[in-house]
């Protein structure tokens, strides 16, 4: 059966919004949250953010081991019936805060959305970034990003510490982030092990960054856990028990296919990339149940500042 993800696939958004407004001189001191949303999957379709990060791979690993198979079972298109707002993330985080009471100015980077533009846009990140803190009159930054705009904030961060002109951040938190995608590793890279400890070390937490949150799915492809980051928080163990019953059935199931279809939409890889921010819902009607969560409400207080 289907998994229905209200949403875009793999997020590489780096910013370039309105620039921040002054800061009231009297009322309630709001943390800021600046989103970073991804590329628009109803246009562009999976394959083209697993390029890109094949090609970052491929840097860092020159003895990379692509199979072509694999990337075309990812390259196909999976039109969306919905149309995506370019500002998704923050349009999603602006609900959690109202739905949870969570008073914060949430501040959206968008920019172009073309990833070949991705070193331009890191420069541009860093001056936003440099006058969002000028102009913040001292309230905390938290920063929330999603799947490819982790890499360029990332890469931002390092690069403005690098140059002795640290942005500090209260929380960083990424969402999907291929900075260390495990799972993708062992598809495409021949040593796993071996590549998974040369790539961890290569991603550094910066200095200027109070507390690194990393919010990462098993079923996700392109995340994983990342040593730098202070916490990791896996969003996806409470589809353990199905995935076993699943398991379980699929030896006495009179209609194997059936159950190879639940199994298919309990582990979508595009839908658990995007389950951060818009959920995940999945019907299994093997198991004669429907799945519903909102993985962002759960880990609402890991994302948003506390009140």
């Amino acid at each position: 059966m289907k998994m229905r993800v209200l949403g875009i696939l793999l997020g590489f958004a780096l910013s370039a919004g309105a620039e921040p407004p002054p800061v009231p001189e009297s009322g309630p001191v709001w943390p800021i949250v600046v989103t970073v949303s991804g590329i628009r999957f109803e246009e562009l379709g999976v394959g083209l953010e697993l390029r890109h990060i094949l090609k970052l791979l491929q840097r860092v690993f020159p003895d990379i081991d692509v199979s072509s198979a694999y990337v075309e079972e990812l390259d196909s298109p999976r039109p969306l019936k919905v149309p995506i707002p370019e500002n998704y993330l923050e349009t999603d985080l602006r609900t959690a805060a109202l739905r949870n009471g969570i008073l914060a100015e949430i501040v959206h980077f968008s920019w172009s959305q073309d990833p070949e533009e991705s070193a331009r846009w890191v420069v541009e990140f860093k001056r936003r970034l440099l006058a969002l803190q000028a102009g913040s009159g001292g309230r905390p930054i938290h920063i929330a990003a999603h799947s490819w705009g982790s890499v360029l904030m990332h890469q931002a961060l390092n690069e403005l510490e690098r140059e002795g002109r640290p942005v500090e951040v209260r929380r960083f938190v990424s969402m999907g982030s291929p900075l260390v995608p495990r799972r993708l590793l062992t598809r495409v890279v021949r040593d796993a092990e071996a590549a998974l400890g040369r790539l961890q070390k290569t991603v550094v937490k910066p200095k200027s960054v109070r507390r690194w949150v990393n919010l990462w799915a098993e079923n996700d492809l392109f995340s994983g856990p990342i040593a730098a980051a202070d916490e990791n928080l896996r969003v996806d163990m409470a589809v353990e028990p199905y995935e076993k019953r699943l398991k379980a059935l699929l030896a006495s199931a009179p209609d194997k296919k059936a159950v190879r279809r639940d199994l298919k939409t309990l582990k979508d890889p595009h839908a658990w990339h995007e389950s951060y921010h818009y959920g995940i819902y999945a019907e299994l009607p093997t198991l004669g149940e429907t799945l519903s969560w909102n993985v962002l409400q759960d880990h609402v207080m890991d994302v948003l500042p506390a009140q």
